[in-house]
């Protein structure tokens, strides 16, 4: 499950800016399919902090969906018991299994997905989830109807989250 901390920012995050899970939702498969493109380069050039950025920024999206912790985080399917060659090879399984689940909405298992995913990088999917908070946090800019998303002002310094230290 996440941290009370966690749901408690987002849903601060998102009361500060008069945002609803209904919204969130009504433009979640645009954003998702955004995060995943987001997702697909980072794997390609094999940049690991935009792939658990990207891990993280979906992990948002959905929670701000449902504004619930899930029930239970360990939620994996039998087949993920699998032996891979390393880790590497387990993330990405992790990967299309988070995606599959986040296309799905079936939350409970997109969390675990992710945590384990981000596990298998070797890093702490809480630590790496707060330090996308803290970016987030800092962005200003307002919510676009049209597009169903927060629009951050472009030219704004934020905080850039340091997925270094989340090992």
């Amino acid at each position: 499950m996440y941290s009370d901390d966690i749901l408690r920012r987002l849903k601060k995050w998102c009361s500060d800016r008069h945002l609803t899970p209904q919204g969130q939702r009504e433009g979640y498969l645009t954003n998702l399919l955004e995060e995943v493109a987001e997702l697909h380069n980072a794997i390609a050039v094999n940049d690991i902090h935009e792939v658990i950025d990207a891990i993280c920024d979906i992990s948002v999206f959905a929670i701000n969906c449902r504004w619930e912790s899930p029930v239970n985080r360990k939620h994996l399917d039998p087949l993920d018991q699998e032996l891979f060659k390393s880790n590497r090879e387990k993330a990405l399984a992790m990967i299309n299994k988070l995606v599959f689940y986040a296309f799905s909405r079936d939350y409970a298992r997109l969390y675990a997905y992710s945590q384990k995913a981000c596990s298998f990088l070797g890093y702490n999917f809480d630590k790496c989830m707060v330090e996308t908070l803290k970016e987030i946090e800092s962005r200003t800019g307002q919510w676009s109807e049209e597009e169903h998303k927060f629009i951050k002002d472009e030219y704004a310094r934020t905080y850039k989250a340091d997925y270094g230290k989340c090992k």
